[in-house]
């Protein structure tokens, strides 16, 4: 389950105490969230996601489990910072490269809204580089790496047989 419901929890912590972060929440996820807010923007399935890459810094993916989400690629690949919870597939992959401060231990909004804080108040230097390196990590996973990845495995499984 993805519970972006804990996501709007979070961000309503954080502009409870005074923060003033924006959540936009695309696709079919807004059709569980109930809340409304001023600063809470359900967009909704978009045909394209510029507008929304260009408007944010950070993708939160608060999922209880989600096994390899595309989305989690097109936002680093966008250059949006992802913080995810450990659940979700792409965390073995921020943590072999050095990025395990994006994981999640928990989806509580309590860790959610730290984490936001968090990562919101390193320098933009620091941002930027996070970015990059996201940028390239999310490189390495397209369709014809992923193809060719998929073909050595199984023509060793095929060996073996």
């Amino acid at each position: 389950m993805q519970r972006f419901d804990l996501l709007v929890d979070a961000v309503k912590i954080l502009n409870d105490k005074g923060y003033e972060y924006k959540l936009y929440m695309v696709g079919s996820c807004i059709s569980k969230i109930k809340a409304d807010y001023p600063w809470l923007h359900k967009e909704g399935f978009q045909e394209n996601l510029d507008k929304y890459f260009k408007q944010c810094s950070m993708y939160i993916h608060p999922a209880d489990f989600d096994s390899c989400p595309v989305t989690v690629f097109e936002a680093m690949a966008s250059g949006l910072i992802p913080i995810i919870t450990k659940n979700v597939g792409e965390s073995d992959i921020l943590d072999d490269n050095g990025l395990e401060c994006l994981i999640l231990e928990n989806n509580q909004p309590e860790i959610i809204a730290e984490k936001i804080l968090e990562i919101g108040d390193h320098d933009e230097q620091w941002k930027k580089n996070i970015s990059l390196h996201c940028r390239e990590i999310s490189s390495e996973y397209n369709k014809e790496s992923q193809s060719k990845e998929f073909k050595r495995v199984f023509n060793e499984l095929i060996k073996k047989i």
